[in-house]
């Protein structure tokens, strides 16, 4: 199983639409926030979280060069309001993101429970698996000083518990990601479970 194809344009129209919902997203109780279907992506638009939002903004600026000038401000402007909004709703801005931060954390917890019980099973899935722990980086990241200490104390133990597994070896997403998650940082991005 491979992640999604880098496509610059999809990432363009799920940023615009995220960041069109920010809003009412950030003042309800959800955590998976449904996008109309009356959208330009219909059924293959992604629901909205913090880590999505975060998400489709790296992989947009990864393939910049492959948006026209129009989708380039139409970018620009999903970051701007995006900022906008999170200086008028900073405190439900934090509280969702570290709410969302332990969601991916339980998801990614019981993937490397299934790799650790049958490793020849789950070690194809990687690729596609370790997007929940690039977005508790990008949310760990938005989040700063913020991040609770609870959070923090999860992720490093999640991390060590996959080192002990971990073969290093070639990024496993498209090489233009490489920019937005170094190897210093992202190191578990560069390899993959043994099968």
């Amino acid at each position: 199983m491979s992640i999604p194809k880098l496509d610059a344009a999809t990432e363009v129209t799920i940023a615009q639409w995220f960041v069109g919902d920010l809003e009412a997203y950030l003042k309800s109780d959800v955590m998976y926030w449904p996008i109309a279907p009356m959208n330009p992506l219909g059924d293959k638009m992604p629901q909205l979280t913090i880590g999505g939002l975060l998400e489709s903004f790296a992989r947009a600026a990864a393939a910049i060069d492959d948006l026209s000038s129009d989708q380039r401000s139409i970018l620009q402007a999903a970051r701007a309001g995006h900022d906008r909004i999170v200086a008028a709703h900073r405190a439900a801005y934090l509280n969702k993101a570290a709410r969302e931060i332990n969601s991916r954390l339980d998801a990614w917890s019981a993937y490397l429970d299934d790799a650790a019980r049958k490793p020849s099973e789950v070690a194809a899935y990687y690729p596609h698996e370790v997007r929940s722990r690039a977005k508790v980086y990008l949310l760990a990241q938005a989040l700063g000083q913020e991040l609770p200490s609870a959070a923090q104390q999860r992720i490093t133990a999640l991390d060590t518990r996959l080192y002990a597994m971990f073969v290093p070896g070639a990024f496993v997403w498209d090489q233009r990601l490489q920019n937005m998650f170094p190897k210093d940082r992202c190191w578990w991005l560069y390899g993959q479970l043994p099968e």
